[in-house]
């Protein structure tokens, strides 16, 4: 368990009788260490305030309050902190005999660098009230910020009032929390409105919130994917926690999504995701006529993988990709260090069974693939239909494969690709082509060559095989 220390703390206290006159000064060391372990971190801190007594109010107020707390050195390699700064001002005013917080205002600035991210943070509370049996906080606004070199990260809550009658618990029945994540990559931007209950300090509860908002991709580049959830979560700052349990619509379809997130530096990822349809169409790079020979050569935008490291499971009722219709769509992911692991993945492809695994690997320089996927009973008269628009084809198609490849493109892939893949066509036909009509038709044949001129058109036909 970690524990704030003060240590070496020089409290001064002068002309106290003199309510024009008194002030206070303190400094100090503060360490952060494990069960009296080695301190992880360590930091001074100092301050000043003017101390007014008020006889006839039988009232003490601490005015101008400015307290500055500093790291000093390094912290240990586990947290890696540098160059915190917090800054805390206001004003405090205290009822006398007993002594007694009254009520008062105070803000807090402060910053700090962390494995390479510069943070941010505010907390403004300009009305405290204490009455004995409770303490409100009015017009509360915290801000935070998080900043690297490649995203920014933001959240701003606004509480009119969080109040509470229990030591180490305060709750609010109106709060807004606005987040916003922002990079080269992707965007989100969403709005929480909910009660919210904070426990022992460190962990807020978000009984009932509504999420609006909406989330772009760089691979996604031809609009926002909206959102508008229902659920519940919470916000463990202590431990870097957060958990959300969400009802609603993405994109307009009916989706319900368990998300988890552990540590606010590397962020690692819990999914628990089951949406009823997901049309990627309308957000896929637009294709020029005569592009598909150029796409061949384009590099695979794998940026995704990089940062992205969760475990889970997806559930899909019907995905569409252009004419490409993919049902029941059911995965579990694995995604880890530039590598992302699909297993099982199983799925309703034109009325056939897809089931199987798919692994990228984005590691090395050149990334590595590999597809091993069983498809039985497939009907490729609507596959066809659908991708190449033509319909001359039907049956039912079975299919093994068991593929790798490596590369930077398709082209890439097709020269690389290495493997074993199994095929089988039954109950099929070609439409427009008779073969059989045909060869059963040699006989006529001849006899337009000895000058007859009949003949038999066969191009209404169909070739059956099974």
């Amino acid at each position: 368990m970690k524990t704030l220390h003060l240590s070496q703390l020089n409290l001064e206290l002068d002309n106290l009788t003199d309510p024009k006159k008194g002030d206070l000064s303190l400094d100090g060391q503060i360490y952060l260490n494990d069960n009296g372990e080695a301190a992880r971190w360590r930091g001074k801190v100092q301050g000043s305030a003017a101390m007014r007594y008020v006889e006839q109010e039988r009232r003490l107020h601490i005015a101008d309050i400015k307290v500055a707390l500093t790291q000093e050195g390094a912290s240990d390699a586990g947290l890696k902190v540098s160059n915190t700064q917090l800054q805390i001002t206001g004003n405090l005013n205290y009822g006398w005999d007993p002594l007694r917080l009254a009520g008062g205002d105070l803000k807090l600035t402060g910053s700090a660098n962390r494995a390479g991210q510069l943070w941010k943070t505010t907390l403004d509370v300009p009305e405290i009230q204490l009455t004995e049996n409770a303490l409100a906080l009015n017009r509360l606004q915290f801000d935070i910020e998080m900043q690297d070199k490649d995203a920014k990260f933001s959240a701003s809550a606004t509480v009119p009032t969080l109040s509470g009658a229990q030591r180490h618990f305060l709750q609010s029945n109106a709060a807004k929390i606005s987040v916003k994540f922002n990079s080269p990559e992707q965007n989100l931007d969403v709005v929480f409105s909910t009660p919210l209950a904070i426990e022992r300090g460190n962990l807020t509860r978000l009984s009932n919130y509504r999420l609006t908002g909406s989330y772009t991709n760089r691979s996604l580049p031809r609009g926002a994917i909206r959102l508008d959830l229902t659920g519940k979560g919470d916000i463990d700052l202590h431990n870097e926690l957060i958990n959300l349990d969400s009802n609603g619509t993405l994109d307009y379809e009916p989706l319900h999504a368990q998300i988890g997130m552990e540590s606010f530096v590397d962020p690692q990822f819990r999914i628990n995701m089951s949406l009823a349809k997901f049309d990627l169409t309308p957000y896929l790079p637009a294709v020029a006529a005569g592009a598909k020979k150029s796409a061949q050569n384009n590099k695979f935008d794998l940026w995704w993988l990089e940062k992205f490291n969760a475990i889970g499971s997806i559930k899909i009722g019907e995905l569409v990709l252009n004419n490409l219709h993919v049902d029941d769509l059911d995965l579990t992911l694995i995604a880890r260090k530039n590598r992302l692991v699909l297993d099982p993945l199983s799925a309703t492809l034109y009325e056939g069974q897809l089931a199987g695994r798919v692994e990228i690997n984005s590691t090395q320089a050149v990334p590595f693939f590999r597809v091993e996927q069983t498809l039985s009973n497939m009907n490729i008269n609507t596959l066809l239909t659908d991708t190449l628009d033509t319909s001359r084809f039907e049956g039912r198609s079975n299919l093994t494969i068991d593929v790798t490849a490596k590369g930077q493109n398709l082209a890439d892939l097709r020269k690389s690709a290495n493997g074993k893949i199994k095929a089988s066509l039954k109950e099929g036909a070609i439409r427009g082509i008779d073969i059989s009509g045909l060869l059963s038709s040699a006989s006529q044949q001849i006899k337009l060559m000895n000058g007859e001129v009949s003949k038999t058109d066969h191009s209404n036909g169909k070739n059956q095989f099974f």
